[in-house]
């Protein structure tokens, strides 16, 4: 029996020791992988010695790189650095496709320059793959395609980077984010089918690519996906078209950004659809017309999630404010320029999320309710550039302990506040520019320690009074033997100064002079003694100049 228990620990002890000696040789990073690494450093332009640690033979222990800790090889390669003011340029060697390996690679927000390898496509194990945000030229490889395993896809912010086709997208079964903002796409043929043709899509950002308006008659023959959830394709000048792809593309999405486009109408149904289903949603910088309310649902059977709404710059008709009350969970509400008339009769009480409020620069009027003073959670007002009137107290804005922005500029508002009053805010904005704040200077902005921006212009206050202005009021409190007027102080004071300093200037002449002059005209002894001792001085300089002469004359031979 012990020889049996014996010898399982001998092979135990065995396999362990064999398990751990293995481990620690394949820790270290494969000669291959080192020399690819290498190669690819000399491609760089790395003056910020970000790379200075990619030295030696072990490439696992180099900044940006992770290995494979039973094999050794290369598996992930990070070289997006948080400080942005150091970064790589050159181009990237052909050489990382020797990094068979790899299922991540991301160079984001470097200056890297050239094409992209086409070889890359070679990486098949790659699961993130991300460029963003670098000079990269020329077309985008069709050779991505074979990278079936990849899930993230993202090559925004290449300004000079062009597809000739989306087509290979298709083979990207696993393809769950796609970026490709500010890639030209102006080339591309029926990209909406391409898209759809992605089943596992989730997240879409096609911003600034020139797209291609979308055909009508081809949206009724494309697949619906049910996964995508993100569609992002601001400033492409698409028009209303492209409302039917995205409502035939998903049902399940929940943020939709069609900002800076032509879109002039929306479909039928479009309100009930999107704002009860989808959490942000902006078509702000459009031609949308018809009134407000008609692009908010009548009705939304589930939980209205709305969080953000922005359906600023448009040339809507005029019309009244619409009830937002029932988006519970709203957070920013953008309104400006919609031509919104009337009285600012949003009912706050039911919007306690509100985090962001701007209905700037419309036709509303009438005072500014007192519920406003319930949004706890607002940080930026802006009421600016309308025709609202009557005054703002203390019960607008003692509930708002989380302000940071007001901007009540450009309306008939005056600020009737207790000087005594203490904000329980910090504001880093304050605009009120034609707004009253007399009679007495706000004494509360005191506090405010944090603002950047004060804008008190044109206010028409002529009769303000009070610290810091030098103008007093009648009620402040005057000293015992008056008030001292600063400026005739400050003026009495520079005049004692210049009369001390002539007078200084007179004595000191004086007393130097009688010092030396008197004593010489006295005292006869002094006075020959002091005239001989010029006497002797001039002699001396006249032998010394003479002696000069002749010195230079014999050395240079010059004749008389």
């Amino acid at each position: 029996m012990f020889n049996c228990r014996f010898s399982l620990f001998c092979v135990l002890t065995v396999l362990c020791i064999s398990l751990c000696v293995r481990s620690s040789n394949m820790n270290k990073c494969v000669e291959t992988d080192n020399q690819a690494l290498l190669k690819l450093k000399h491609g760089f332009v790395d003056g910020s010695h970000i790379l200075s640690s990619w030295s030696g033979e072990d490439c696992c222990k180099w900044k940006g790189i992770s290995c494979n800790n039973l094999t050794g090889r290369v598996n992930r390669l990070d070289l997006q650095f948080s400080d942005y003011s150091a970064q790589l340029e050159g181009k990237i060697d052909s050489s990382i496709c020797e990094l068979q390996h790899l299922t991540f690679l991301d160079v984001s927000f470097n200056d890297l320059q050239g094409e992209i390898p086409k070889c890359i496509g070679s990486l098949t194990q790659l699961i993130e793959l991300k460029l963003p945000g670098n000079e990269f030229v020329g077309s985008v490889p069709r050779t991505l395609a074979n990278l079936s395993n990849l899930q993230n896809l993202d090559l925004r912010d290449n300004n000079n980077l062009v597809a000739n086709g989306l087509e290979w997208l298709s083979h990207l079964s696993n393809l769950r984010y796609l970026g490709l903002s500010n890639v030209n796409l102006s080339r591309v043929v029926d990209w909406p089918s391409s898209i759809s043709r992605i089943p596992s899509l989730l997240e879409l950002y096609l911003d600034v690519c020139r797209l291609p308006q979308v055909n009508p008659k081809s949206i009724s023959h494309l697949n619906s996906s049910t996964s995508l959830q993100i569609i992002s394709f601001t400033s492409n000048e698409l028009d209303s078209s492209i409302l039917s792809w995205v409502l035939n593309v998903s049902k399940v999405f929940t943020s939709l950004d069609l900002s800076h486009n032509s879109l002039h109408s929306v479909p039928d149904g479009f309100a009930n659809i999107t704002l009860c289903q989808v959490k942000r949603l902006s078509l702000s910088h459009n031609k949308l017309s018809g009134q407000l309310s008609d692009y908010l649902p009548e009705s939304c059977s589930a939980q209205h999630d709305l969080e953000e709404l922005d359906l600023s710059h448009n040339p809507f008709s005029s019309g009244p404010l619409p009830d937002f009350s029932w988006f519970s969970s709203l957070k920013r509400l953008s309104l400006e320029y919609t031509n919104v008339v009337g009285q600012l009769s949003i009912s706050f009480d039911h919007l306690r999320s509100l985090e962001d409020l701007d209905v700037s620069h419309n036709q509303l009027s009438g005072p500014i309710p007192y519920t406003i003073g319930q949004l706890s959670n607002l940080t930026h007002l802006y009421l600016c550039s309308n025709k609202l009137n009557g005054s703002i107290s203390e019960a607008h804005l003692s509930g708002l302990s989380r302000l940071k922005t007001l901007d009540v500029s450009r309306n008939s508002l005056s600020f009737n506040l207790d000087p005594n009053w203490v904000p329980p805010f910090q504001l880093g904005w304050l605009s009120a520019s034609s707004c009253i704040l007399g009679p007495q200077f706000p004494t509360w902005l005191k506090y405010q320690r944090k603002l950047r921006v004060l804008q008190l212009s044109n206010t028409g206050n002529i009769g303000l009074c009070g610290p810091p202005l030098t103008n007093l009021c009648s009620e402040d409190v005057v000293p015992p033997y008056g008030i001292i007027d600063k400026s005739d102080s400050n003026e009495d004071e520079h005049e004692l100064v210049d009369i001390g300093f002539y007078i200084s200037l007179g004595l000191g002449f004086s007393a130097g002079f009688c010092g030396v002059c008197g004593t010489l005209i006295i005292k006869s002894s002094w006075r020959h003694a002091y005239f001989q001792f010029f006497n002797h001085i001039n002699d001396w300089i006249y032998v010394t100049i003479i002696i000069f002469w002749v010195t230079m004359k014999r050395k240079f031979q010059i004749q008389p």
